[in-house]
């Protein structure tokens, strides 16, 4: 698992209401730069789904995209296998 470190997928997760702080968040993980990104609509809202509409002009028009996507659960990013895992270990409200 990759521990968060970005400043502002933490203020993110802190402005969220609390009981959303316990699920899956689809977010992608910018393998170039490390950055996560929660999966958001073009006007900013959080999508329940993965979507590429609110990420940042300078990752999409990359010619070496290279975004794996995944979930945030409890401030840590999880690839989907990850999230699996920890699905079938954990129940997540």
């Amino acid at each position: 698992m990759n521990q968060l470190k970005t400043e502002e997928l933490n203020r993110n997760l802190h402005s969220l209401p609390e009981n959303t702080q316990l699920q899956l968040l689809p977010a992608f993980l910018d393998m170039r730069s490390g950055k996560v990104y929660l999966s958001q609509f073009a006007n900013g809202d959080l999508a329940p789904v993965h979507v590429y509409d609110g990420l940042p002009d300078k990752i999409l028009l990359r010619n070496d995209m290279k975004l794996v996507s995944g979930f945030i659960l409890n401030g840590q990013f999880l690839t989907h296998q990850q999230a699996a895992e920890k699905l079938s270990d954990t129940r997540v409200v």
